[in-house]
Order: structure tokens, then C-alpha cells, then sequence
């Protein structure tokens, strides 16, 4: 990536949801990811209902370039979405964005 894009911490989440958001969803210690060939991807979605699965815990954490970001923790032992998997996020290094590993981080 050429340039570093601006992540701005936040607490209050918007009060509607109406674009997609980064939703960086957790079970234990493992990223929830869309692998690709040659790199894996974090849920972009308006809401993490699409996802159909149970949440312990969501958090707003802030705004990366604009696009709202979330944490979210799973339960243990429930499937990923097909096409999806959990994933240590050290494993992710370098097969994700650098920005949104950075995020990814944050959220844990």
C-alpha cells in the first residue's frame, strides 16, 4: 500500500447504520476472515446480522478513512460462515492490509 490511511479512535457508535463498516469479529484468539489466493479479507457489511451468527459482545471502535469499524466477539465453537474461516491474526500478517491489521489489533 502506498500510503497509510487515518484511523480515528471512537466509543459512540453512529446511531444508524447505513454504509458497510469493518466488522473485525473474534472467537478466543482467531480473526474471522474471506480468504482470496493470495491474501484474506475482514467482513465488510452494514450490519454483522448478515453474517447470521451469535454475538457475545460488540463495540464500536472508531473510523478507518471514514468507514466505521467494529469489534465483535464470538462465542466458541460455532462454525464461519461458508467461504469464511477464524484465523490467528498473526497468521494474517502480510496477507492483509497493513491498515486494517493494524485495526484488527485494536480490537482483540
Amino acid at each position: 500500500m502506498a500510503e497509510n490511511r487515518r484511523f480515528i479512535h471512537g466509543v459512540v457508535a453512529p446511531k444508524e447504520r447505513l454504509e458497510a463498516a469493518w466488522w473485525f469479529a473474534y472467537q478466543g484468539s482467531k480473526l474471522l476472515v474471506q480468504p482470496e489466493p493470495s491474501h484474506v479479507t475482514i467482513p465488510c457489511l452494514v450490519d454483522f446480522a448478515e453474517l447470521g451468527l451469535p454475538v457475545l459482545h460488540q463495540n464500536y471502535i472508531g473510523c478507518l478513512d471514514g468507514r466505521h469499524c467494529y469489534a465483535v466477539e464470538l462465542p466458541e465453537g460455532i462454525a464461519p460462515p461458508q467461504g469464511m474461516t477464524f484465523e490467528d491474526l498473526r497468521r494474517t500478517y502480510g496477507r492483509i492490509d497493513e491498515d486494517l491489521f493494524s485495526v484488527a489489533g485494536r480490537a482483540v
